[in-house]
């Protein structure tokens, strides 16, 4: 069974959960997040949304940005913390390719990262 049930380009999005999602990641504080600005991020970005197996909450998310013809920039892949290395990031990073691996693509590691970057490219 896969680790996680992906959506893609959901059409709603639980924002305070993203937000809680991106805290926990050390993205912001939790609760300090402005969820207009999170929305409008959302909006502008593709959104690969992975959810718990059994009760759908958000456990992890990967956000990019494409032209869809040629280039693709990945900004972030990002699972909770209880959650890592258990293959949500892979997961997430195999379904995104499905779509864009036609493109470049291209992703910056944050430090601590890197190993992870490297072994799902």
């Amino acid at each position: 069974m896969d680790p996680a049930k992906i959506q893609k380009q959901p059409s709603e999005i639980d924002l305070a959960s993203l937000a809680s999602l991106y805290a926990s990641v050390g993205f912001g504080a939790a609760g300090a997040c402005d969820l207009a600005q999170l929305e409008q991020a959302v909006s502008r970005s593709l959104i690969y949304i992975a959810l718990d197996n059994v009760d759908n909450t958000i456990i992890g998310v990967l956000r990019a940005m494409s032209d869809g013809a040629l280039t693709t920039w990945i900004a972030e892949v990002i699972v909770a913390p209880a959650r890592q290395r258990t293959g949500v990031g892979k997961q997430l990073v195999e379904t995104f390719l499905e779509d864009y691996a036609h493109t470049a693509i291209y992703a910056e590691a944050l430090a601590g990262s890197e190993v992870f970057l490297s072994a799902v490219a």
